[in-house]
């Protein structure tokens, strides 16, 4: 933590963010980066690489054990202020594959919060056979590089242009183990994701709304406009 600058969005939001949630400050600051990400938009990408370029999207799952790591309250005290500053950059779990094209269409740029991942993997798991639900995650995968899609549905088309797709997820490790299989860890899907895997960290002081937390929060603001 200490190569983060303490006057930087990020340096603000562990600190603020470690002593508001008693949560592990690794899943504040990650999903303040998931943040940054889709905060970034289309200003954030590197050519650098041989394969092509690098998009700034980025999928974090944090896991940890269930009421205690907190992880979910830290993912939803960041999205919470994302979603204050610029409501269309956040959405939840979609109801269905058809939604989630139709959400890309209308916002391609995007954090998908799953702070209930586990309802989601029950829901999209490989051993459930082909799903109206279970098509979500292939949805996801082809969305992660940025790529424009067609996708004729029912009695349209839906468009969905250069979009750049984040995920902030938290998960308990035993819904990981219930609801996955070796293939979806050697796929595309899961293979994506940066994952935390930590405890929390008590601490018997509470948060203040200090002037740096203030202006972290402007300064979100400003990013994103």
């Amino acid at each position: 933590m200490g190569a983060i600058p303490k006057d930087s969005y990020l340096g603000k939001q562990v600190a603020y963010g470690y002593l508001q949630t008693g949560g592990n400050a690794a899943f504040v600051l990650f999903a303040g980066l998931a943040a940054l990400a889709d905060a970034s938009g289309r200003r954030l990408e590197s050519a650098v690489f041989a394969g092509g370029e690098t998009l700034g999207n980025l999928w974090c799952l944090l896991v940890g054990q269930s009421a205690t790591a907190r992880k979910t309250t830290c993912l939803n005290l960041i999205t919470a202020q994302l979603a204050q500053v610029a409501p269309t950059l956040v959405c939840g779990k979609p109801g269905s594959g058809p939604g989630l094209l139709k959400r890309l269409a209308a916002h391609p740029i995007t954090l998908m919060e799953l702070g209930e991942m586990g309802d989601f993997l029950a829901a999209t798991a490989s051993n459930n056979g082909v799903s109206f639900y279970s098509q979500v995650k292939e949805s996801c995968t082809k969305f992660f590089d940025g790529k424009s899609e067609e996708t004729p549905y029912s009695k349209e088309v839906i468009h969905v242009r250069d979009p750049r797709f984040s995920i902030v997820a938290a998960c308990a490790p035993p819904f990981l183990a219930d609801h996955t299989v070796k293939r979806d860890w050697e796929g595309g899907f899961y293979s994506r994701f940066l994952m935390i895997c930590t405890d929390s960290e008590r601490n018997v002081r509470l948060a203040k709304q200090t002037p740096a937390t203030v202006e972290g929060r402007r300064w979100c603001g400003d990013w994103i406009g």
